[in-house]
Formats: C-alpha cells, structure tokens, sequence
C-alpha cells in the first residue's frame, strides 16, 4: 500500500515543473481541462482497481493530472487578476483547503 502514496508522490514532485511549461504552450484553460480530467479519471480508475499494482498505474495517473492543477489553477489566478486583487483571490482559493480539514472532523 505504501508505493500507491509513493507514486502518487514522486508522480507530482517529478511533473510540477513541467506544467508551467505546458501551460504556456498549449494554453492555461486546455491544460486545467486535461488535469482535472486526467485527476478524475485516474480517481475514478483507483476506486475500480483490483490489485495494488492497478492501484499504482491508477495513482501515476492521478499524480500527473494532480502535478498539473494547482500549479495550473494558480497561474490562470495570476493572469486574470490585478496585482492589486491578487492577495485577496488567492486568499479565497486557499482557505477551504485550510479550514476543511479543521472542520470535516466534526
């Protein structure tokens, strides 16, 4: 069980840098599509495995659509808004992943 978190992990670390590279050469919004897609795919095929090493192709998967999305979603943050609103947007799109876990306990 542990080399389905490893390669989901080592999936991300390795891919992150690349997605500033895609994103500006296939486009911000075709490259979101593809990650949220491939995420959810890959979500969707790890609930589905029936054995560990489905389970880690399945997680490779994930962590490429997972390396792409944030950093991603981030730069779209960037090239939409202002400088001047920038630190309130962002604000926005990282509380609900700080407060979630806080309150998804109770």
């Amino acid at each position: 069980m542990q080399s389905a978190i490893i390669s989901y992990t080592l999936t991300v670390a390795m891919l992150i840098p690349v997605s500033g590279w895609l994103a500006d050469r296939f486009g911000t919004r075709r490259v979101f599509m593809v990650a949220v897609s491939l995420f959810t795919l890959g979500s969707l095929a790890c609930a589905l495995s029936s054995s560990l090493s489905e389970l880690v192709i399945f997680r490779v998967v994930q962590g490429v659509g997972g390396a792409m999305m944030m950093p991603v979603a981030r730069l779209a943050l960037l090239r939409a808004y202002p400088r001047s609103e920038l630190l309130p947007v962002l604000n926005f799109v990282t509380m609900p992943g700080l407060v979630g876990p806080i309150l998804g306990r109770y």
